[in-house]
Order: structure tokens, then sequence, then C-alpha cells
């Protein structure tokens, strides 16, 4: 699976295509249909590259930055899905990991006023289609000074850490922080 953006003449948009060991790449396809510029793009898969997800910040309205995802089976979702907290504040830098389940974790750096926090949201996969759903965006990082962009790992067994780097006492001092889930957390 690859993401990456693509001109068309206006602004960005994300597109995407899967490569099937048998038959070779497949055919490319948008992953989103939305005006406004995508950047940021990252794609990720799950061990047996059974799931994926893209995720990219998209400009929406011309003014504020959303973090976007797209899920992909068979095909792409008709419409991706916006998991930051669409709050007025620019949200940029998504990670995503995709657990073997379908599960997923998205961490992204959003901006509140001068100062940028890290935040997540975790993907819960159902064999309902109506009971699946994002959990809920949720603030992780928890100090004053401003957090800067995030890296995001999941590991062996359904886990995830989260690093970045962090500005501390005014810009004198700089430090990486953490956060990590343990797989009941996460798959």
């Amino acid at each position: 699976m690859v993401a990456w953006l693509q001109w068309d003449g206006d602004h960005n948009n994300v597109w995407a295509n899967t490569y099937d060991a048998g038959t070779g790449w497949q055919t490319a396809e948008p992953t989103e249909h939305k005006p406004g510029d995508a950047a940021d793009t990252q794609v990720a898969t799950s061990p047996s590259g059974t799931h994926a997800m893209a995720v990219w910040s998209q400009l929406e309205d011309s003014m504020i930055s959303n973090v976007r995802v797209n899920r992909h089976g068979t095909l792409w979702r008709a419409e991706a899905t916006t998991v930051d907290l669409d709050n007025g504040w620019h949200a940029y830098a998504p990670q995503v990991v995709v657990y073997g389940s379908g599960a997923a974790k998205v961490v992204w750096l959003e901006q509140f006023r001068v100062q940028f926090r890290i935040w997540t949201n975790h993907f819960k996969p159902s064999v309902d289609p109506l009971q699946q759903r994002w959990w809920g965006a949720e603030r992780i990082e928890t100090d004053t000074d401003t957090a800067d962009i995030p890296a995001l790992v999941g590991y062996e067994g359904g886990g995830a850490m989260a690093v970045w780097h962090q500005v501390d006492g005014g810009g004198a001092d700089n430090s990486v922080w953490a956060n990590r889930w343990a797989p009941r957390d996460v798959d």
C-alpha cells in the first residue's frame, strides 16, 4: 500500500494504490474527495496486509487543518473521517498504526492558541459495521510548554508508543517525551 499527494491543478489530493503479489499494482484511486489542500500523508497496514489506513491533514474552508483518515479493506471507504477535535485549531503531522484486527491508533500535533499539543484517537473495529467507531480524541501530553511533531510505532502484541519533542522552560531546555499504550488499551 502506498499513499501520496497528487496535484489536480487546484490543490493536493491524497491518492493510494495497493500491490497484489499475484497481479501487481492495482488501479490508483483517491482516498478523499474534499476541496482544500491535503498534506502530511502517511499510510500503515496491518501485519498481514488485510487492513490499511491513510491519514493526512486537510485544509478545511481554506482556514483550518483537520486530521482525516480513510480505511481500506477491499476498497477505500466512500468518505474519509475527521479524527481530531475539529475545534477550530490546526491539526498537523498525523501518524497511524494498524493492527491485525483492524484496530488503529492515530496521533497528531494540534495547535492550541500559540502552543502545540499531542492528541490521539483510537479506532475499534467490529463485525457489525454500525459498531465500528473512533473512540474520541484525547490529549496525551500534559505539559504547559510547546510540543513538536510526534512519531508513533505499534509493537508485537498490539501495544503502541508515541514520542515527541517538548520545549521546556520557555525554550531554554528540550526534552523527548513518550506515551505508551498496553495491548488491552489499543487492540
